[in-house]
């Protein structure tokens, strides 16, 4: 009798930003890792047919209390790391800008059961 190993998800591709208010251009490219374990619908399943992350707009941070009220309570957690150093870099700049303006970037995956 064999024991089965299971195998840790992770997701890899590009980032998408709308930095200039007219269209989404490509940011970096990063991997899904870490998933915490699921309590519902699981990334892999969320994920498994995305081949970019979208980010088209930033929201204040001071919103973001009123934005997540009305949501549900997220139901896994998983880190966003870079895939590789220059990425890493262009992820540093983004993060040096949200905190210097204040903004946050949200996804929000809708999944309809037909």
């Amino acid at each position: 009798m064999y024991l089965r190993i299971p195998k840790k998800w992770s997701w890899s591709g590009p980032v998408y930003i709308d930095a200039t208010g007219s269209r989404s251009e490509p940011l970096c490219n990063v991997n899904f890792l870490d998933a915490t374990e699921h309590m519902g619908m699981r990334f892999s399943v969320v994920m498994g047919s995305m081949d970019f992350l979208d980010f088209p707009s930033f929201h204040n941070v001071v919103d973001l209390e009123a934005i997540l009220r009305v949501c549900k309570p997220p139901l896994q957690y998983a880190r966003l790391a870079p895939r590789e150093a220059k990425d890493g870099k262009a992820m540093i700049t983004l993060a040096k800008y949200m905190v210097k303006k204040e903004k946050v970037c949200l996804y929000l995956y809708c999944l309809y059961i037909h």
